[in-house]
């Protein structure tokens, strides 16, 4: 009798022992890329179960067929840019986040960004960013939605100029925010890149 109730003690011990072997195995650690520099960065066919935090400036990581179950996180500077490509997937509550060191800038800033080219997460920018997507796709940024046909602005990439957008044919849009000397700024502007 004592060793029966011993034999399912014990097996209650070890039971406990995998649980908690098993839940320290599913810590997810942030994987960090430093993209300084770099243009022709690519991750490809990878699923992040932790964090992914992107820091550097002058640069950008394509993220191709990628899974995010976390958050990717852009800690960039100028010029700090993330693309994540039409395959890639983000679980429920994941999101981009810009968290970059840069405290003022202007229209003409190279922001740290996201390009996004599949189903667009939340975007939150507590400093200065942008993300840019496809036309069809809606941004959500800062808790707002932004639909193409809501932009104030109008880029042709050939001509590089800015007028209001009123209708012209657009392919992409972005939605960015920064701060101009002590005032913050949001800009929703359509775009038309060949």
């Amino acid at each position: 009798m004592k060793n029966g109730l011993f034999g399912k003690l014990l097996l209650l011990g070890l039971a406990v022992i995998m649980l908690f072997a098993l839940s320290s195995c599913e810590k997810n650690e942030a994987v960090e890329y430093d993209i300084t520099g770099k243009s022709d960065f690519t991750v490809a066919d990878t699923t992040f179960d932790g964090d992914v935090v992107i820091t550097g400036e002058g640069g950008s990581v394509m993220f191709v067929n990628c899974v995010f179950n976390g958050n990717i996180i852009n800690k960039g500077g100028e010029g700090a840019r993330a693309i994540l490509t039409e395959d890639c997937k983000f679980s429920d509550g994941s999101e981009c986040v810009i968290e970059s060191s840069l405290k003022e800038a202007t229209m003409g800033t190279d922001l740290p960004k996201f390009l996004i080219f599949c189903e667009v997460p939340p975007v939150s920018c507590k400093t200065c960013g942008a993300v840019v997507t496809v036309s069809e796709n809606e941004i959500e940024f800062n808790g707002e939605k932004y639909a193409i046909e809501n932009a104030e602005l109008f880029n042709n990439d050939a001509t590089d100029e800015i007028v209001p957008f009123s209708g012209q044919k657009a392919n992409m849009h972005n939605v960015a925010k920064w701060t101009e000397n002590g005032e913050e700024i949001n800009l929703h502007l359509a775009i038309f890149a060949e």
